[in-house]
């Protein structure tokens, strides 16, 4: 079973949730890794948590949307506000060793500029880059579940349920 960490903004939370269903089928339900935020423990960093949680993924996808990087109304980068993981999630997907694929949605069509993205984190530049303008790319990037994955699904979901019956 492959296991996917998946990063986003709420902005783009619709397509990140395509993204993970179509993974849960083809790869089992506890498939795919997001919310960093939720059960953190609070002794560690969120650094240290959103390390911890890639340490068990085979690949990393950054979802991009329009709103993804940029300055805020204060004059901060909005990749580097302490009320989103990305900055944190970007940072450890680079230096995870693990693939990691940017997946451009909502009409980003090219990674935001530069000056619009914190120095450390221009290693982004240098990643395996898809855009979604279609549905079908998203056929393209994440086949549609078939009959067997459903069945597969199914049955799994059945193995990970107690059962009353005796």
């Amino acid at each position: 079973m492959s296991r996917l960490y998946l990063s986003f903004r709420q902005s783009d939370v619709e397509i990140a949730r395509e993204i993970a269903h179509r993974w849960r089928i083809k790869n089992g339900p506890y498939s795919v890794v997001t919310q960093p935020l939720k059960n953190k423990p609070d002794e560690l960093s969120l650094a240290q948590h959103i390390e911890t949680m890639m340490l068990h993924v085979g690949q990393i996808w950054l979802v991009v949307g329009p709103q993804w990087a940029g300055i805020d109304e204060f004059g901060r980068y909005r990749l580097s506000t302490a009320d989103v993981p990305i900055h944190d999630e970007v940072m450890q997907a680079l230096g995870s060793g693990r693939p990691v694929t940017i997946i451009l949605v909502n009409g980003a069509e090219q990674l935001p500029s530069p000056d619009r993205v914190p120095e450390d984190m221009h290693g982004i530049y240098d990643v395996e880059t898809f855009v979604l303008r279609e549905p079908q790319d998203m056929d393209a990037l994440l086949a549609r579940p078939n009959i067997l994955d459903w069945i597969k699904y199914i049955l799994n979901m059945g193995q990970l349920v107690p059962s009353n019956r005796r």
